[in-house]
C-alpha cells in the first residue's frame, strides 16, 4: 500500500497531451471534408429524439459508436495505449447495443409532452456536444485541426447520445451503462492531462444520472362534470364518455317497448 501512495494519476497514462491531441488532427485530416456533415447528423439525431423515434434513432447513434471505436480506438488510440483496444471494441459493442435495443422498445417510446426536465437537459447535453466541443479551440490553446466533433470523436459522441437518451423520456440503462463508464474513464484521462476543459464529459454524466433519476410527478386531468362537457355528449350523441358516464334523464328509467 505505502508504493502505491507514491503513484498519481498521470503514472498510468503513458502519453502527454500533445500526443493525445495529435490523434484529433489525424483523425480529422483523414476523414475532411466529412466533418460537416456531423452537425446535420447531429441536429438530425436531436430531432428523431423529440420525436421518439427510436428505430432510427437507435441506428444512427450505433453506426456513429461503431465507427468512432473503429477509426478513432483501434486504428489511432491504440498505438498510444494498450486499453484503447479494448475500449475501441466497447465501443463497438454499445453501439450494436443502440441498435439492436432501440429496435423493440421503439413501439413504446413515446415523443415527450411538454418542455420537462428531463428534455431540456436532454437538448442541452445534446447541444452541448454538438456546439461546445467543436468550439473549443476558439477559448484554448488548441487548433481547429484538433478540435472534437459528432460522430469523429469519442467524448462528443458520448455527450448528444446521453442527451438523446434523456430526450425520450425513458433513459433505457443498459444502453447508458458504456456511455457512462466513457465518461468516467475519459474524465480520469484528462484529469490527468491536466485539461481542465476535458471534464466537460464526467460533469455531463453526472447531469444525465441526476436528471434520469429525477422523479417525474405527472399532475392527473381534474374529473369533469357533466355540465362541463361538450354538446354533443350532453345530447347522448356517441362519445367516449357515454361508457362511464350516465345521463341524468336516463338513468334508472324502465325501458319501454314501442307500441
Amino acid at each position: 500500500m505505502g508504493e502505491l501512495e507514491t503513484y498519481a494519476l498521470i503514472d498510468f497514462i503513458p502519453f502527454e497531451a500533445e500526443a493525445y491531441f495529435r490523434l484529433f488532427a489525424r483523425q480529422n485530416l483523414s476523414i475532411w471534408p466529412s466533418q460537416l456533415l456531423t452537425l446535420p447528423l447531429g441536429l438530425l439525431a436531436l430531432w428523431l429524439a423529440w420525436r421518439g423515434r427510436a428505430r432510427p434513432l437507435g441506428i444512427l447513434l450505433g453506426l456513429c459508436w461503431i465507427w468512432v471505436g473503429i477509426s478513432f480506438h483501434l486504428r489511432l488510440y491504440a498505438e498510444l495505449s494498450w486499453a484503447a483496444t479494448y475500449v475501441g471494441w466497447a465501443f463497438i459493442v454499445a453501439g450494436l447495443l443502440l441498435m439492436a435495443l432501440a429496435l423493440p422498445i421503439g413501439a413504446r417510446t413515446a415523443r415527450t409532452s411538454g418542455l420537462g426536465t428531463k428534455f431540456l437537459g436532454g437538448i442541452g447535453l445534446g447541444l452541448s456536444g454538438l456546439a461546445l466541443y467543436p468550439l473549443m479551440p476558439l477559448v484554448t490553446q488548441l487548433s481547429w485541426q484538433e478540435a472534437q466533433v459528432f460522430g469523429v470523436a469519442p467524448d462528443a459522441t458520448t455527450l448528444v447520445t446521453l442527451g438523446c437518451l434523456l430526450m425520450t423520456g425513458r433513459p433505457t440503462w443498459p444502453l447508458a451503462i458504456l456511455p457512462l463508464a466513457w465518461c468516467c474513464a475519459s474524465g480520469a484521462t484528462w484529469l490527468a492531462l491536466g485539461w481542465m476543459p476535458g471534464l466537460l464529459l464526467p460533469v455531463g454524466g453526472l447531469i444525465f444520472i441526476a436528471l434520469a433519476l429525477w422523479p417525474s410527478f405527472e399532475r392527473p386531468a381534474p374529473a369533469r362534470s357533466v355540465s362541463e362537457l361538450e354538446p354533443s355528449a350532453r345530447r347522448g350523441e356517441t362519445c367516449f364518455l357515454d361508457r362511464t358516464l350516465t345521463r341524468p334523464d336516463t338513468a334508472g328509467a324502465r325501458h319501454e317497448p314501442e307500441s
